[in-house]
């Protein structure tokens, strides 16, 4: 088991082992992200629940408008952390965000999210069956990133 505030770190490695220093590449991300998405985590006697979330879509990386919309591409898996007695406690994400340049093809394209949770039951691999199956990811896989940044947050 993972505990939680090893999750970054942990799949850093797993990245680093699997890809080498430094690799965005979207296609072999995605199969150590499955991977990684199977694990269990847990927190210390606290029970922690996981949910993935595949997300898309345009933002404005200068924080003003001025017309440098850039697409992104967000791998999550969310962790919702409750207390021993089953009081929620708070909830964490570790964030998986890639950046690209809008081309033809990607300027096409709508915003988008996909959750999973695993409390709800659904098949996985369906789930990133139907993640494999969008437009968005499709195009992501041909284009080379930008930006590339993982970090785990509380929210």
């Amino acid at each position: 088991m993972i505990r939680l505030r090893d999750v970054e770190s942990y799949f850093k490695k797993s990245l680093e082992v699997e890809l080498g220093a430094g690799s965005s590449d979207i296609a072999k991300f995605w199969d150590v992200f499955k991977t990684f998405s199977k694990e269990e985590v847990g927190d210390d006697g606290r029970n922690v629940e996981s949910g993935l979330l595949y997300e898309c879509g345009f933002t404005d990386m200068t924080g003003f408008k001025l017309g440098k919309e850039r697409f992104f591409v967000n791998f999550v898996r969310q962790f919702s952390v409750y207390e021993d007695n089953g009081e929620y406690s708070h909830m964490e994400q570790l964030v998986s965000h890639f950046v690209f340049e809008p081309t033809d093809e990607i300027s096409e394209l709508e915003s988008d999210a996909l959750w999973f949770f695993f409390d709800e039951g659904g098949e996985l691999e369906e789930y990133f069956a139907e993640i494999e199956n969008q437009e968005s990811f499709k195009a992501a896989l041909k284009n080379k990133p930008i930006q590339f940044e993982i970090y785990q947050t509380e929210i």
